[in-house]
């Protein structure tokens, strides 16, 4: 359910940057865009539309952005499939760097934490930790039978 859930939220992400805003990062009448879609979804499906859950839909789109092949870009695509659950997602999005975004979606992937142990260190941490697993691959490769 959260995987449904989650993808969802991407697709009207992508739905409000590449239909809503003509696959700018911005719409030129930005606020007012959201303010409409809210108040139209709202009436529409209830609850769980908010401005600033369209704009964390819209983030989370331009954040975790699916590659598609040259000759693939006249088809749509099919969304991405999400393991963590949509409050992780939210709680990556105040991350700038995307290498410091994917890194922590690994660990939480692969340690299974919750949310709340879904701490986001210090910058200087957060380089070290970058750092070290840079060395780590680099060492695995390094010493992998080719």
């Amino acid at each position: 359910v959260n995987a449904i859930i989650t993808a969802t939220y991407w697709e009207i992400g992508r739905r409000i940057v590449e239909y809503e805003q003509s696959g700018k990062k911005r719409a030129e009448y930005g606020e007012a865009l959201l303010k409409r879609l809210s108040s139209d979804l709202t009436s529409k499906f209830g609850r769980g539309f908010s401005e600033r859950n369209l704009e964390q839909m819209r983030l989370f789109y331009l954040g975790w952005p699916i590659s598609q092949t040259v000759s693939a870009k006249s088809q749509p695509a099919p969304a991405p499939r999400f393991p963590l659950s949509w409050s992780h997602y939210v709680r990556l999005l105040s991350v700038e760097d995307p290498q410091a975004r994917a890194f922590y979606e690994r660990e939480a992937l692969r340690g299974g934490w919750s949310i709340r142990q879904l701490r986001l260190p210090a910058p200087q941490i957060l380089r070290r930790e970058i750092e070290a697993e840079r060395r780590r691959l680099e060492h695995r490769l390094k010493h992998s039978p080719s």
